[in-house]
């Protein structure tokens, strides 16, 4: 039996995609570097972002029983096959490197005046490499159990931080013209492109609900609802001195302004924290795609060779994260130089296109098997 994940897990992995990287540290970075424009240039990215997704669900659906490695082997050969593995297998290390070096600065900003990320982070790399190697159905239930918890903290961390708000500095938009809006969209491309991913589910999914692609693009609309609402918050709050924005978790020092520390204490450090496990299940599932697709391009099988995959991968990306990228903002830099810039869009661009391409193919094989059977039933009935 194949190693799938049920529709309702899909659309519950679509939700946490969509938001974990980008809804506090993305809304930061764009105040900082266009000022009140942010706000149009994440509303372009997360429309990209949907984009993505419609064309990841539109093959999704029409393919499921052939897996993406299978669709790109039967279409394109096994090396054009692994070709575009290892591309996205560099994208998603991309990804993981962002991920895990923005967990070390929500702890290094938010909770920590000093924190030895060479230390602390061993436990979690060793929990990512471990995961990794399991199965996507136990990977996917992980966001089955935590999805719920995390929407309640989203909704809990919304109302304290409103009273922080000033809606009245969101306006005015559009001070850096159309090309610094364009300059600053092609900046942050790794910040977005979470449903890329998605495209892996290719014949990962157990059809369970004929309609679950509309409750997934409902997911992933409330889950770019639920990032652009808390970028207007920070706009409101820092709009008019987005000077004094740092390169961390600016949310923490609203819910501090806005719930009133002395009244509260710090409920909402325990508030994100919890916050925290959204990030790590996306980087078991990152993860686990890696996996993946290193193991199918090498031809590696059986659950050792992906462990060990799986160690050498986390062990990689650890001493990367404490040698090249040992500084608080070494990765963040490091993505938005051209090179990874473009790769990014690269492969967006790539996954967008191939996806409708490869929907549309299968559609018309089954539309024509269907055909070829309706023709074949039609000539034993007359001869009978």
């Amino acid at each position: 039996m194949k190693d799938r994940a049920t529709t309702k897990q899909l659309i519950l992995i679509t939700f946490v995609a969509g938001m974990t990287l980008k809804i506090f540290l993305l809304p930061t970075l764009l105040l900082k570097s266009a000022g009140r424009d942010g706000l149009i240039v994440l509303a372009i990215l997360l429309g990209v972002e949907l984009l993505l997704l419609a064309a990841a669900y539109f093959v999704i659906k029409r393919s499921p029983d052939m897996t993406l490695t299978e669709a790109l082997e039967k279409y394109l050969t096994k090396v054009g096959a692994r070709v575009i593995a290892l591309i996205l297998v560099v994208y998603i290390v991309l990804k993981l490197l962002l991920i895990f070096t923005e967990t070390r600065s929500f702890f290094e900003t938010a909770l920590f005046e000093e924190f030895k990320w060479y230390v602390m982070a061993l436990p979690l790399f060793a929990l990512v490499a471990i995961v990794a190697a399991k199965s996507l159905s136990g990977v996917a239930r992980l966001f089955e159990i935590f999805t719920p918890i995390l929407i309640v903290v989203l909704i809990i961390l919304a109302v304290m931080i409103i009273p922080a708000a000033d809606f009245g500095n969101v306006l005015p938009l559009g001070t850096t013209g159309g090309g610094g809006i364009a300059r600053h969209t092609l900046s942050f491309p790794i910040w977005t492109g979470d449903f890329v991913l998605l495209a892996l589910f290719v014949g990962k999914v157990r059809p369970q609900r004929k309609s679950f692609a509309r409750y997934g693009i409902i997911s992933a609309a409330l889950a770019c609802g639920f990032v652009m609402f808390f970028a207007i918050l920070l706009t409101a709050a820092y709009g008019n001195i987005p000077h004094l924005i740092e390169y961390g978790h600016n949310a923490r020092d609203l819910t501090i302004l806005g719930s009133g520390r002395l009244t509260y204490g710090r409920i909402d450090m325990i508030l994100y924290v919890i916050w925290t496990i959204g990030v790590i299940i996306k980087l078991f599932l990152y993860g686990y795609f890696a996996v993946y697709l290193l193991s199918y391009t090498f031809g590696l099988k059986g659950a050792n060779s992906r462990l060990l995959v799986s160690g050498i991968m986390c062990l990689a990306l650890y001493i990367l994260t404490i040698t090249v990228f040992a500084s608080n903002t070494a990765a963040y830099e490091f993505v938005r130089t051209p090179i990874p810039r473009f790769f990014a869009l690269g492969v967006q661009g790539l996954v967008l296109v191939g996806a409708v391409v490869l929907g549309l193919i299968v559609k018309n094989e089954n539309l024509k098997l269907k055909n070829e059977g309706r023709e074949k039933r039609k000539k034993q009935e007359s001869n009978v």
